[in-house]
């Protein structure tokens, strides 16, 4: 359970950054 946990944070984080990117880049 801490494994899927961990792994559907970190898959939130990278879609974070993503917007926060794309967002920098003038994208949203």
């Amino acid at each position: 359970m801490a494994m899927g946990l961990l792994a559907h944070h970190l898959s939130l984080r990278g879609m974070e950054a993503r917007v926060h990117s794309a967002g920098t880049l003038g994208w949203g």
